[in-house]
C-alpha cells in the first residue's frame, strides 16, 4: 500500500518499475473517501478509480502504471495496455496505491510519480517557398525518450493544434518535430521554463526540400564525454535520421558536430 497526498492541483502520472525482470505488478488506485476507507478497499466496499491487472512483462518488462498516452481508466487482465490513464487531483487529496506482485519473494519495485502539466500550442508547417505542407508533428520527452503526441498538421492549411504534457523538472528536455515526405524534418528543443513561458503565438516550421545543399539543424545528437556512445536524448533525433535514409534510399548525407573540450 501507498498512500499520496497532493500538495497542489495538478495532473499527476505513475511510472511502476520491477526491480526484477522475474516479476511483474498489478495495480489498483483508489480516492480516499473517510477514516474507514481502508476497511472498504479490504472488503471490497471501494471502487478503484484506476485499476491495471494486464501482463506487461513481455511487452516492456513489467513496467506499468499511470500515463499521460493510456485512454483507458480500468485495463483487464491478459496480454493488454502497460498503463492506465493519469490522473487530475485537487491539492489535500489523498489516494492509496495498491500493489501486487503476481510472483512471491518479488525484489519490489521503483515507483515514480509525475507531476505535469500541459499546454495548448499550435503552429504552421511549410516548405522554403512558403508553401503549405501536410506533416507529421511529434511532442516528444527526449530525456525519457518518450513520444507524448503526435499530430497531423491540415494538407490545405499546413496548421496544427497539440496539446502537449511537460513537467517542471529542469532536468527533462522536450523536442517538437515535423516530418514531411520529400522535406527534411525539423526540430525545436525546448526546456520545461521554456515551454511554461511560451507564448500563445502560432509556430512557424520551416522545412527545406530534400535536395543537393539542403541543410537542418539537430541540436540533440550528443555524447558521453570521451566515448563514442549516444546519450538517451539523441535517440528521437536519431530514429527521425535513419526513418529519413530508409524512405531515401540513395541519400547521401553529411553530418557535421563538434567536441567541446573533450581530449
Amino acid at each position: 500500500w501507498l498512500k499520496i497526498q497532493a500538495i497542489r492541483k495538478i495532473k499527476v502520472a505513475i511510472n511502476i518499475q520491477p526491480k526484477s525482470a522475474k516479476d511483474y505488478f498489478d495495480f489498483l488506485l483508489f480516492k480516499y473517501d473517510n477514516e474507514k476507507t481502508k476497511e472498504k478497499i479490504r472488503s471490497k466496499q471501494l471502487k478503484p478509480i484506476r485499476t491495471n491487472i494486464a501482463r506487461t512483462k513481455e511487452i516492456n518488462d513489467g513496467a506499468t502504471g499511470l500515463s499521460y498516452n493510456a485512454t483507458r481508466n480500468f485495463v483487464s487482465s491478459g496480454i493488454n495496455d502497460s498503463y492506465s490513464k493519469y490522473i487530475e487531483v485537487e491539492k489535500g487529496e489523498v489516494y492509496y496505491l495498491v500493489l501486487d506482485n503476481v510472483y512471491d519473494n518479488g525484489k519490489g519495485a521503483t515507483i515514480t510519480l509525475d507531476y505535469f502539466r500541459t499546454k495548448q500550442i499550435e503552429g504552421i508547417i511549410v516548405n522554403e517557398e512558403k508553401d503549405f505542407l501536410s506533416s507529421e508533428v511529434i511532442w516528444e520527452n527526449i530525456t525519457t525518450n518518450e513520444e507524448l503526441v503526435k499530430v497531423t498538421s491540415d494538407s490545405i492549411t499546413g496548421a496544427f493544434q497539440m496539446t502537449v504534457p511537460y513537467n517542471m523538472n529542469q532536468n527533462n528536455r522536450y523536442v517538437l518535430s515535423a516530418y514531411s515526405e520529400g522535406q527534411l524534418f525539423k526540430e525545436i528543443s525546448y526546456t520545461p521554463r521554456e515551454i511554461n513561458n511560451c507564448e500563445p503565438i502560432p509556430i512557424q516550421m520551416i522545412l527545406p526540400e530534400l535536395k543537393k545543399g539542403s541543410k537542418t539543424r539537430l541540436s540533440n545528437i550528443n555524447f558521453i564525454g570521451n566515448q563514442a556512445i549516444f546519450l538517451e536524448s539523441a535517440y528521437p533525433s536519431l530514429k527521425r535520421l535513419l526513418k529519413l535514409m530508409k524512405k531515401n534510399s540513395t541519400l547521401s548525407i553529411h553530418i557535421e558536430g563538434h567536441t567541446n573540450g573533450c581530449s
